[in-house]
């Protein structure tokens, strides 16, 4: 069984939905490995189950939320002093502010070209699929 785009995000955002695909899948599997004993009839079982909600009607979503980890600050946040943690007066930041400083005055092109030589080998090195040249 495979599943359309639709249907795939529909699984992935309607946990119910994605429940009933798998009982769906499940009762396949179940029937073409009885097929292949062939030695015993037995009635089919219903590929669908009587709680999925007709295809007319628009699936209902039980939760939008995104998925956001509880605890995303650092429990010793609040020891680095500001100008610290903003990274305001760090050698990175200057370097980066220089960087920007040289490219406005050049060309868009030029300016788009040094960025990208710039970025690509940090992005690259993050090991990201869609990193490619």
């Amino acid at each position: 069984m495979t599943l359309s785009a639709k249907e795939r995000t529909l699984c992935y955002f309607n946990a119910e939905y994605l429940h009933n695909r798998i009982v769906e899948a499940n009762s396949a599997l179940e029937a073409v490995l009885n097929d292949d004993t062939g030695t015993t009839f037995s009635t089919p079982k219903p590929l669908i189950s009587a709680d999925i909600t007709p295809v007319s009607t628009p699936p209902t979503y039980k939760s939008m939320e995104p998925m956001v980890p509880h605890s995303v600050r650092s429990p010793n946040i609040s020891e680095i002093p500001a100008s610290i943690s903003n990274g305001i007066h760090t050698p990175e930041y200057k370097e980066i502010e220089d960087f920007m400083d040289n490219l406005r005055n050049k060309p868009i092109h030029e300016q788009k070209q040094k960025l990208g030589d710039r970025l690509f080998p940090k992005v690259k090195s993050i090991g990201l699929k869609s990193a490619t040249a």
